[in-house]
C-alpha cells in the first residue's frame, strides 16, 4: 500500500525564512510507525533484503524531494535579488575602499610598533626605580622585623595642631609681653613669633624625631636617641627659662628710669645667670610654663606626622610615588595606543558608511543575499536528520512486530544527494560580490583590531612580574 505525503515547503521566500519540519508530529500524521507495523506483520521487507524497501523508499524520496525544491526556491529567490541590482554601481567604489582599508591598516601598524618601541623606552627606567625601591623596603622592612604596613593616618591632622600651636602660642605669650614689651603688640608677636618658632618648630621637631628613633631595632641608636632627648629636654627648658627672665628683664625696665631699654637681652640673661629658676613675675612663670606644655605636645604631633619606626612611612611613601608615576606613564601609552585604534576604525568605518549610503538599496540585497546563502548551509543538513528521524521510526515498530531477523542494511540510514548540499550560485550583476568586499574592509579592521590588541597586551607583559602588571589598565 502506497502512502501519500502532502508536500512542505522548505524556504518562505516572503519571510526570507527557511522553514523546518515538526518530525514528530509528521510521523504522527502519517501513521509511519502503524506502517511499520503493518509491514513487519508480514516480515516485510525479507530478511535477506539489501536495500530499501517501498515505504523507506517513498520516505527517502518525499525528503529529498522537499529539500530538492527548498534548494530551487532559494535559487529563484536569488535570481530575483539579481535582478533588482541591475544598474546599481556601488561595488566599483569598493576596490578603492578596499585598498584605501587596507593601506590604513599597514600604516597603523608600523604607528602601533612606534609607539610601542617609545613606551618601552620611556616606561622601563621607571619600572626599575619603582623595583628598585620596593625591594628595598622589603629589606628594611625584613631587618626591622616589620610585618605591619606602615601608617600616617594622622599626618595631615598633625600638621593642623602644630601650626595651631604656633599660632596660639604667638598670640598667647605675645599678649603677656605687650605690657612690658617697648615695641607694643606688633613688636611683641614679632618677637614671639621667634621664639614659637624656635620652641614649636625646631625643638619640638627634634624632640619628636628622637623619639621615633627610640623605637630603632639597634640598640646603639635607641641609646644615642635617650641621650639626645634629655639633651634637648635641657635645652627647651633652658629656652623657656630664658623667655621668662627676658620678660622680668623687660618688667625691671619699666619700673627702673636708669636703666637702658635696649639692653634687656643683656640684662635677661644676667637675671638667668644670678637667679636661674627663680622668676619674680607671675606671668614671666605662666610664659615659661606654658612654652614647656606647647613644646612637649608639639612634640607628639612631631611624632605622629609619620610611621613610628624611623624612616619606615617615607620609604613606603617613596614606593608609593614611584608606583603612580610608573603606572599613570603605562596606562597613558596604553590609552594612546587604544586612542590610535579608535581614530583608524573610526576612518575606516567612516568611507565604508559613506559607500553604504550613496547606494543602500544595493548593500541590504547583497547582505541579504549572504545572509540567505550561509542559512541554506545551516538549514540543508536538517534533511538528514528529518530522514534519519522517519525512517528510524518506521523501522523500529517494524522491528517488533516481525518474527523473522531485520535485514541487514537496517543498520545503516540513508542520506540526500550531496549535489542538493551544494548552496545555489549569486554573483552580483555588477560582477564584484559586494559582501566579499566588504569582508575584506572587515578583515582590514579586525587586523588593526588584532595589531591593537597584540601591542597593548604586549606592552602590558613586558612588565616585569606578574604584580606589576596587573597594576596597569
Amino acid at each position: 500500500m502506497a502512502l501519500r505525503f502532502t508536500q512542505k515547503d522548505g524556504f518562505d521566500s516572503v519571510k526570507e525564512e527557511f522553514l523546518t519540519l515538526d518530525v514528530n508530529q509528521w510521523i504522527k500524521d502519517n501513521r509511519i510507525a502503524a506502517e511499520g507495523t503493518r509491514r513487519g506483520v508480514l516480515d516485510q521487507p525479507p530478511s535477506d533484503a539489501e536495500s530499501l524497501d517501498a515505504t523507506e523508499e517513498q520516505i527517502f524520496n518525499w525528503v529529498s524531494g522537499r529539500a530538492k525544491k527548498c534548494r530551487q526556491d532559494v535559487s529563484n529567490y536569488l535570481k530575483v535579488l539579481s535582478n533588482k541590482l541591475t544598474g546599481l554601481n556601488m561595488a566599483q567604489n569598493l576596490p578603492e575602499l578596499r585598498k584605501r582599508a587596507e593601506s590604513k591598516a599597514k600604516e597603523l601598524e608600523v604607528k602601533f610598533d612606534d609607539v610601542l618601541d617609545r613606551a618601552l623606552r620611556e616606561t622601563n627606567p621607571l619600572e626599575r626605580d619603582f623595583l628598585a625601591a620596593q625591594e628595598d623596603l622589603a629589606n628594611f622592612k625584613a631587618a626591622a622585623n616589620l610585618i605591619r604596613p606602615a601608617n600616617w593616618d594622622k599626618r595631615s591632622a598633625s600638621m593642623y595642631y602644630i601650626v595651631v600651636f604656633f599660632i596660639a602660642e604667638v598670640i598667647l605669650n605675645a599678649s603677656l609681653l605687650m605690657p612690658v614689651s617697648q615695641s607694643g603688640l606688633v613688636g611683641s608677636i614679632l618677637t614671639m613669633a621667634l621664639v614659637s618658632a624656635m620652641n614649636v618648630l625646631c625643638l619640638a621637631f627634634v624632640f619628636g624625631g628622637l623619639i621615633r628613633q627610640t623605637r630603632h631595632v639597634s640598640i646603639n641608636t635607641k641609646i644615642i636617641s635617650y641621650i639626645g632627648m634629655v639633651i634637648v629636654i635641657v635645652i627647651a627648658f633652658v629656652f623657656n627659662l630664658s623667655v621668662g627672665h627676658l620678660r622680668d628683664s623687660m618688667q625691671g625696665i619699666l619700673t627702673d628710669p636708669n636703666a637702658d631699654a635696649l639692653l634687656y637681652g643683656n640684662y635677661a640673661l644676667q637675671r638667668l645667670m644670678e637667679n636661674r629658676l627663680q622668676l619674680e613675675d607671675f606671668r614671666s612663670a605662666f610664659l615659661t610654663s606654658m612654652g614647656l606644655v606647647l613644646f612637649f605636645i608639639s612634640s607628639w604631633k612631631w611624632l605622629q606626622m609619620d610611621d613610628d619606626y624611623p624612616d619606615y612611612g617615607k620609604r613606603t611613601r617613596n614606593v608609593e610615588k614611584l608606583r603612580s608615576k610608573y603606572y599613570a606613564q603605562r596606562n597613558y601609552y596604553v590609552k594612546f595606543l587604544q586612542d590610535i585604534y579608535s581614530k583608524g576604525i573610526s576612518d575606516i568605518d567612516d568611507q565604508i558608511n559613506q559607500v553604504r549610503m550613496q547606494s543602500p538599496s544595493e548593500f541590504d540585497e547583497n547582505l541579504t543575499a549572504k545572509t540567505v546563502l550561509e542559512n541554506f548551509s545551516n538549514h540543508i543538513s536538517q534533511y538528514d536528520s528529518d530522514l534519519r528521524t522517519i525512517i528510524a521510526a518506521y523501522r523500529t515498530a517494524n522491528t517488533a512486530a516481525r518474527t523473522s531477523a531485520v535485514p541487514s542494511y537496517f543498520e545503516s540510514y540513508p542520506t540526500i544527494d550531496d549535489e542538493l548540499k551544494q548552496p545555489p550560485k549569486f554573483t552580483s550583476p555588477s560582477g564584484v560580490d559586494v559582501i566579499e568586499a566588504f569582508d575584506a574592509l572587515y578583515d582590514a579592521k579586525l587586523k588593526i583590531q588584532e595589531k591593537c590588541g597584540n601591542s597593548i597586551e604586549d606592552f602590558r607583559n613586558s612588565a616585569s612580574s606578574p604584580v606589576v602588571r596587573s597594576g596597569i589598565k
